[in-house]
């Protein structure tokens, strides 16, 4: 298919506009030219940001990161669902003397936001300061800029080089986020066991069930799947700048599930990392949001928190098993059995 070229389409467009002039006044001529002159904007913003047709959005997938943007080190994410052992995460890497992983700030979540019946944020802002001459690329950088400077005042005064930062409710926004940063940023993307996953964010969101309708789990469970699919498919778009981990390998190989972070991370892997998590001086992050058990242990890694969903009644494990299974082969787990003879009996759990 030929691609389209806007410039063909604005002359086409600018044509179209002198016929409407001749048109009689007339309801119909000013609709007409409200939406021409509305068409003729769109183009002419497009061929600013030097855009040279729909082709393009399907050939520039894979990003160049741009040179534009000037960071204080690469950015990077740890992304995934809740109760998915980010928190633990973020405690080992901010264990490494040249990582600062803060506080939940959902800064990134914040230009991600929709307004009310509207674009998110951002698209709302890039949309309204255009008249101004801001471009969307432009204010992509400011944007980026404000949380690198935030991030990297918070890592000087723990005196590391770097930054991490946690973010978990952007999964519909991965693309945005990542144009804001320049295409320049990495994430880590960790994934647990969905049933996992979903029970012990039941257990967490007990009081907001108490209002919805549905299973707890079920609901926990349809969230899971959101987020990890659009994880995964922004993770099949940029291979090289995203690393995968399974909660499931961190807690059972944790040396080496880190050695291939800190590899991904191009720092250095410490051989005393995983006692380091015990003794280095954390900041109270974990206590003000995410899933406390990291710091309940002292900083040992807990390998028996998996597999509880065996205990699970098999009414609902067949039930939730439709759900979870084609997103949990995807992530490389085996699919949930549903046959009464595969259930396991409790003393297996952890197992």
């Amino acid at each position: 298919m030929r691609p389209i070229n806007l410039k063909e389409i604005g002359l086409s467009a600018t044509k179209m506009m002198s016929v409407i002039r001749t048109l009689p006044e007339s309801e119909t001529r000013t609709v007409l030219q409200e939406e021409f002159e509305f068409l003729t904007r769109i183009l002419s913003r497009f061929r600013r940001e030097g855009t040279t047709g729909a082709g393009d959005i399907f050939e520039q997938i894979a990003r160049e990161p741009r040179k534009d943007i000037g960071f204080s080190a690469r950015p990077t994410f740890i992304i995934g669902n809740i109760r998915s052992g980010t928190t633990l995460l973020s405690w080992l890497l901010d264990s490494h003397p040249n990582i600062a992983c803060g506080p939940e700030t959902n800064l990134c979540s914040f230009a991600s936001m929709a307004v009310p019946e509207g674009p998110t944020i951002f698209d709302y802002l890039a949309a309204q300061l255009e008249p101004l001459g801001e471009t969307r690329n432009q204010l992509g950088n400011r944007f980026a800029r404000l949380i690198d400077s935030v991030f990297h005042d918070y890592a000087v005064r723990r005196g590391k080089k770097r930054w991490v930062d946690k973010e978990l409710f952007v999964s519909d926004s991965y693309h945005l986020i990542d144009a804001i940063f320049g295409y320049n940023a990495q994430y880590i993307f960790i994934a647990r066991h969905g049933l996992d996953a979903a029970l012990s964010a039941a257990e967490a969101e007990r009081l907001r069930h108490e209002h919805v309708r549905g299973h707890p789990l079920v609901i926990e469970l349809r969230r899971w799947v959101a987020s990890n699919e659009n994880a995964m498919d922004f993770m099949e778009l940029n291979p090289k700048r995203v690393h995968f981990v399974r909660y499931e390998d961190l807690v059972t190989d944790p040396k080496l599930t880190a050695q291939r972070i800190f590899e991904f991370l191009e720092e250095p892997f410490i051989d005393t990392i995983l006692d380091d998590m015990k003794r280095v001086p954390h900041e109270p992050h974990v206590d003000a949001a995410g899933d406390t058990k990291i710091q309940m242990t002292g900083g040992n890694i807990d390998a028996t928190r998996r597999n509880y969903w065996r205990e699970w009644p098999q009414e609902l494990i067949a039930q939730v098993a439709r759900i979870a299974n084609p997103t949990l082969l995807r992530l490389g787990y085996e699919p949930v059995p549903t046959s009464s003879a595969t259930q396991q009996p409790s003393h297996v759990r952890g197992v």
